[in-house]
């Protein structure tokens, strides 16, 4: 029996998709740049809704950026809305990223420097771009720990309108 095209089976359906290979898998490099245990580089969070109207500002709360000390709070632009101690539900209102934009990540290894976008990944620094009038200045956070996207599923009940004005509302556009 001959094999079918390409991916399908001699029957000519479709065959299953490879198993990943875990020995594939991301690995976190220390200071030193030798390799370190596995870990996730993002971890998404799913919220499902059920309603007849979505809940106001679904698209404020959609990254964090966590570091020992610090949760920084996304919106759907990457845009610093919020600043919290781990753990806690308390805002730190006068922290200077506050309206920056997350640019990545950035490890510095001798002799090179790694960056990674669109997020900074476990053991990297993040990285902030602050505007001071016509200038851009970039900051960075201490070592990053943990990255979460929230992922937001809403079932609409019972007849309805196209929501997406009113999900996107209050959200300016790109500078």
């Amino acid at each position: 029996m001959r094999p079918g095209p390409e991916g399908l089976g001699a029957t000519g359906r479709s065959l299953p998709p490879p198993r990943p290979d875990p020995s594939a898998a991301p690995r976190v490099e220390g200071g030193s740049g030798r390799p370190g245990r596995m870990a996730r580089i993002i971890e998404v969070e799913i919220t499902q809704e059920r309603g007849r109207t979505p809940r106001p500002d679904p698209l404020r709360r959609s990254f964090e950026v966590w570091t020992q000390n610090t949760v920084y709070v996304l919106d759907s632009r990457m845009r610093c809305i919020e600043v919290l101690p781990p753990g806690s539900n308390e805002p730190k209102s006068e922290h200077p990223f506050l309206g920056s934009r997350l640019v990545g990540g950035q490890v510095q290894h001798e002799g090179s420097i790694e960056m990674s976008y669109p997020f900074p990944r476990p053991g990297s620094f993040a990285v902030f771009e602050m505007r001071k009038g016509t200038r851009r200045q970039f900051s960075r956070t201490s070592a990053v720990e943990r990255v979460v996207v929230r992922e937001r599923i809403i079932t609409l009940l019972g007849p309805t309108e196209p929501t997406w004005p009113y999900i996107v509302r209050d959200q300016p556009d790109e500078d």
